[in-house]
C-alpha cells in the first residue's frame, strides 16, 4: 500500500506548477505529465492516476494563479482588489487540493479497479 504522501504531492505539485510557472493547467500537463506518469511508473503507482491528480491538482492551482485573478478583477471593475480576491479565494483552492489528494489516496488503495489501465510506459 503507497503512503499518502507520495500520493498527494501529485496533486499538489499540479497546483503549485500551474500557479507558479505556467499559469494554465494545459502548461503545466504539458511541462509536468511525463514527469508525473514517469514517477508513478518507477514507484509502481498508476501513471493514469497520478497523471489525473496532476490534472485536478492543477485546476486547484488555477483559481489562485495571478493572471486569472487579475483578469477576474478587471472583468468586474474591481483593478486594484486584487490582493483581497486571492485572500479569499486561496483557502478554497488549499481545501480543494486537498480534497483531491484524499479522493486519490482513496483510488490509490481501495479504488484500482475502477482506474482505467492506460499505457504503462517505460517497459
Amino acid at each position: 500500500m503507497p503512503g499518502y504522501l507520495p500520493i498527494a504531492e501529485h496533486g499538489i505539485m499540479g497546483d503549485l506548477h500551474t500557479v507558479a510557472l505556467t499559469g494554465t493547467d494545459a502548461g503545466s500537463n504539458a511541462l509536468f505529465g511525463s514527469l508525473q506518469v514517469i514517477t508513478a511508473n518507477r514507484l509502481g503507482l498508476s501513471p493514469v492516476l497520478m497523471a489525473a491528480a496532476n490534472s485536478a491538482g492543477g485546476v486547484m492551482g488555477k483559481m489562485i494563479d495571478a493572471q486569472s485573478i487579475i483578469v477576474a478583477c478587471a472583468a468586474v471593475g474591481e483593478e486594484g482588489k486584487e490582493g483581497d480576491l486571492f485572500r479569499a479565494v486561496l483557502p478554497h483552492s488549499i481545501a480543494l487540493a486537498a480534497l483531491v489528494g484524499v479522493i486519490v489516496y482513496f483510488f490509490s488503495t481501495h479504488g484500482q479497479a475502477w482506474i482505467p489501465a492506460g499505457r504503462v510506459w517505460g517497459h
